[in-house]
């Protein structure tokens, strides 16, 4: 399992590779599972307020099925024949209308999604929104190329010891990234993921972002404290001026594996 916490993407982004140095291929299948079940704190938004974070996991046969955050909610769909997600939905209650938004792999192959189409919903009315296409280095995402309305906006990772050490978003601003070597608890099996403040993509936790933009950098640092199995019970982001930005608590449970 892995994890690591950040606020780099604005957007959710699809990340279901499977990682050659994914630390579930050791472990004994049948060996209960030590899940997250409950993250929850603040974060400051870039607008200047204060949100709480209140995340809720749901799993079934130890795969993340649902997390609900207050009224936000990220739901999972599994092809049960090669137990990959194929699906992701993200849905906003708290907005007016309410914001729903749909990821739907066409294509799976042993590393990840090659494409996967994203739609809005206008009602219930879904309205295409864009194809994402994807390309592999050693089983992780190295370039993403997002088309909508034939603008196209190509993002791109490099990757070390499983860990995501940079990120160009396409935009103008690349994100580095530092870590220790405590592992992910988010990290699963089955799920590369990212949404919000939780990233299921990176083997351990983050300790610096740095963010440069137009040649400006800024740097956050991440601070942890942690349980005697090593996984961690606070998160703490403070920025170069001093401000906390993001205060996290988590919680546990010991889950019965299932045998694969």
């Amino acid at each position: 399992m892995k994890y690591k916490l950040t606020l780099l993407f604005a957007a959710a982004i699809f990340i279901l590779s499977c990682s050659k140095k994914d630390p579930d291929e050791n472990m004994n299948p049948c060996s209960p599972l030590i899940l997250v079940t409950k993250v929850s704190g603040m974060k400051h938004e870039s607008n200047g307020s204060v949100s709480p974070v209140n995340m809720i996991f749901s799993y079934e046969y130890g795969r993340p099925i649902q997390i609900t955050d207050g009224l936000k909610t990220t739901k999972f769909f599994y092809d049960s024949s090669i137990n990959s997600v194929y699906k992701v939905e993200h849905t906003d209650s708290a907005a007016s209308p309410v914001k729903r938004t749909l990821f739907q792999a066409l294509n799976i192959s042993d590393a990840g999604p090659i494409q996967v189409n994203e739609f809005h919903y206008e009602g219930n009315q879904l309205t295409f929104e864009s194809v994402n296409d994807y390309t592999y280095t050693d089983g992780l995402v190295s370039k993403l190329q997002k088309t909508s309305d034939n603008i196209v906006l190509t993002q791109k990772y490099t990757w070390k010891d499983g860990n995501m050490i940079t990120f160009d978003n396409g935009k103008g601003t690349v994100y580095r990234y530092k870590y220790n070597d405590k592992l992910n608890p988010f990290v699963n099996r089955f799920t590369r993921y990212q949404t919000g403040p939780v990233d299921f993509t990176s083997a351990n936790l983050v300790t610096e972002i740095e963010e440069v933009t137009d040649g400006v950098s800024k740097i956050s640092t991440m601070t942890y404290t942690y349980n005697p199995d090593g996984y961690p019970l606070t998160a703490r982001s403070v920025n170069q001026e001093g401000t906390v930005t993001l205060y996290l608590t988590f919680e546990y449970q010991e889950f019965k594996s299932p045998c694969y």
